[in-house]
């Protein structure tokens, strides 16, 4: 005899089909499938309003410390025109200009890492091997 397998979604909806058909009380089916009751309320509601019952993103839904995407364009446009200059560089330009309300002048070396793949330089250091 071959093993039933069953996804997590299936058995969540099995978990909320059987609180619904009131199969036992719902503590005891929580710890039937070794869930908390919380979690039990959780997939309840989520099934009652007809929601998937997968996982959902834990991916936040804004990012705060982001850039606008006007502000990043004109970081790679003024790194495409002069790609010889550094990010304190470019950022003070852009000041003089009167550019108001741009990010830090890592936010620019992290903008143009991304873009351009810039490497940071790596120190050399000399060589000590004795001379004979």
């Amino acid at each position: 005899m071959a093993w039933k397998e069953r996804t997590v979604e299936q058995m969540r909806e099995e978990f909320a089909k059987r609180v619904l058909a009131h199969e036992k009380s719902k503590s005891a089916l929580c710890r039937e499938y070794g869930i908390s009751r919380p979690t039990g309320d959780k997939w309840l509601e989520r099934y009652q309003n007809g929601e998937a019952m997968s996982d959902r993103s834990r991916a936040p839904n804004r990012r705060p410390g982001r850039i606008s995407p006007e502000t990043e364009t004109l970081i790679v446009e003024r790194r495409k025109a002069n790609p010889v200059i550094g990010a304190v560089k470019q950022h003070r330009m852009l000041q003089d200009e009167g550019y108001t309300d741009l990010p830090c002048v890592k936010t620019f070396n992290d903008v143009n890492r991304g873009r351009f793949r810039v490497l940071l330089r790596h120190r050399t250091v000399p060589c000590l091997i004795p001379k004979m």
